[in-house]
């Protein structure tokens, strides 16, 4: 039943960040439903996960088999560039994942990015 409903969390997710310009979906169909990767192609993770954090909303950088030093090992095996590797967020989903925690992470998420973005241009 959790499995079910995570992957239905997951699903919903992934269609939400298809609606926002250069979003790349790094995690794989056949990959665990729990943990969502994906990147904001030509911006700084770091940066949108720690104005996330100020809100109350707590997402992870880059892989569980990454670090700063070597960059991302999973990702650059996959093929995926410098600015995705570098845009890299990870999502972890549990049991105790509402539709709602999709929503408003989904909301805060869109602001940083169409904010950041606007500073860019």
């Amino acid at each position: 039943r959790n499995y079910e409903k995570v992957k239905d969390l997951n699903e919903r997710l992934k269609e939400k960040l298809r609606s926002i310009d250069n979003i790349s979906i790094n995690s794989t169909e056949n990959g665990s439903p729990y943990i969502l990767s994906f990147s904001v192609i030509g911006l700084n993770a770091e940066t949108i996960v720690n104005s996330l954090s100020q809100k109350g909303i707590f997402v992870g950088l880059g892989s569980a088999c990454s670090t700063k030093k070597s960059g991302n090992r999973m990702l650059e095996s996959m093929g995926k560039n410098k600015e995705e590797v570098l845009g890299n967020i990870r999502v972890s989903f549990s049991k105790n994942t509402s539709v709602q925690d999709i929503n408003n992470f989904f909301d805060a998420l869109k602001d940083e990015v169409n904010i950041r973005q606007e500073k860019l241009k």
